[in-house]
């Protein structure tokens, strides 16, 4: 579901509720603004909420009445969402766990708030970001996909409407998203090829060996196949000649006597 969405990346951004005792914390969930910088606070704050439909535009986020309640260890679900363009159900298909308490920052200064007191603590926040209220997690495909998946999509997305400056701008951001898998898909296909070289590189030195034992094996064989009967005559001949002779001089010497030796 999720890879059959038009929405790749998304943002799971936190804020708490500092107005009630305990301070409760919420999410929302957001597509980032494909037409704001990297990185930069605008990146962070602009988009469309997929829990409302609306869009963001930076300054006012999300109500707490349309956010979700967060709680540590309990799954995030990319369900029950609405396309804040066709504004029809969206499920994503996935879960996401998150374990510990978000950071609250001043929406002013950026700096982080202490829950316990509501007074900002010393760590500095994150370069450029001001006007954002809590954590922030960004959700993204998986850096590797299907040659063939990744193809379909780009012809897909190509076939979209391109009406408006967001919907160039998602059309470019796919694009850039398919370019990023063709190349890493070659890069696996070069990978691949290298490993079946070095395979075969294997294949051929047992091949080699095999070869030499083969023809050690022929060489055995023929020594025993390929009989010449007239050496073969010649060697059994002058083995059994060397035979008699032995077993005649072992037969005389065992008949000498102790009195033969000494004369």
């Amino acid at each position: 579901a999720w890879e059959a969405s038009s929405y790749k990346d998304l943002r799971v951004q936190f804020s708490l509720d500092l107005s009630v005792e305990p301070p409760k914390t919420y999410y929302d969930i957001v597509v980032p603004n494909p037409l704001a910088p990297a990185g930069s606070s605008q990146d962070l704050l602009q988009g469309m909420s997929l829990l409302t439909g609306d869009t963001l535009d930076g300054t006012n986020p999300t109500p707490f009445a349309s956010q979700r309640v967060y709680h540590t260890g309990q799954a995030i679900e990319l369900k029950g969402l609405i396309d804040p363009v066709t504004k029809l159900p969206l499920n994503m298909g996935a879960n996401v766990m998150v374990t510990g308490d978000p950071i609250a920052r001043d929406m002013n200064t950026g700096l982080p708030i202490d829950p316990a007191t509501g007074k900002g603590l010393t760590v500095p926040p994150p370069a450029g970001v001001t006007n954002i209220s809590g954590d922030v997690f960004t959700l993204t495909p998986s850096t590797t996909e299907n040659m063939f998946d990744t193809l379909r999509n780009l012809i897909l997305n190509a076939e979209s409407p391109t009406g408006t400056a967001h919907d160039q701008a998602l059309l470019a951001n796919q694009i850039g998203f398919a370019l990023t898998n063709l190349d890493q898909a070659e890069i696996n296909v070069l990978r691949v090829r290298s490993q079946i070289g070095s395979r075969l590189n294997e294949v051929d030195s047992i091949q080699s060996s095999n070869e030499d034992l083969q023809i050690q094996y022929q060489q055995s064989i023929s020594s025993l196949q390929d009989l010449d009967y007239a050496k073969a005559i010649s060697d059994f001949t002058r083995k059994q000649t060397d035979l008699q002779a032995a077993q005649q001089s072992f037969s005389k010497i065992t008949q000498l006597s102790l009195f033969d030796y000494l004369r």
